[in-house]
């Protein structure tokens, strides 16, 4: 068993790593949204399409608790890129509450698809800065493994 709290390298190794995942998973089902911004001025194409939605936006509520989560940890942690994990934290807390209340297709317009999609790129953006925050910390060598540098 690891002993994260001895170790502050390899916890932010673990939670990067986590985060980023979600992260990704977040941003896929962000884009499955997205996709159905075309059907928003078709009201009985939408409407069939729905149930989509609702799946995605299910995971997307659930995902943005678990980045809010790995944040704080971050944060309370003093990992490095701690202005990116506040951010991180930050966009989460956003698109929780953003994306909660939207329970009828009704509630999708034109203005939520372009608020999905600013969420979408900042979500995005952060991430490629804690890719780049952990490239000192996580290195794949020849053989397939990771290793701390």
């Amino acid at each position: 068993m690891k002993e994260f709290e001895k170790d502050k390298k390899e916890f932010f190794r673990y939670t990067l790593k986590r985060a980023l995942g979600i992260e990704l998973v977040t941003e896929n089902h962000l884009a499955d949204l997205l996709a159905l911004s075309e059907y928003v001025d078709q009201p009985r194409e939408f409407k069939e399409r729905w149930e989509e939605v609702d799946f995605c936006k299910g995971c997307i509520s659930a995902h943005c608790l678990e980045l809010q989560s790995y944040g704080s940890e971050c944060l309370t942690s003093q990992c490095p890129a701690q202005p990116e994990w506040r951010e991180l934290a930050r966009i989460a807390d956003e698109l929780y509450d953003f994306i909660e209340p939207l329970e009828k297709p009704e509630q999708y317009n034109k203005e939520v698809f372009d608020k999905v999609t600013d969420f979408s790129t900042r979500l995005r953006d952060v991430r490629k800065k804690l890719e780049e925050a952990g490239k000192g910390v996580i290195v794949i060598h020849d053989d397939g493994k990771e290793h701390l540098t």
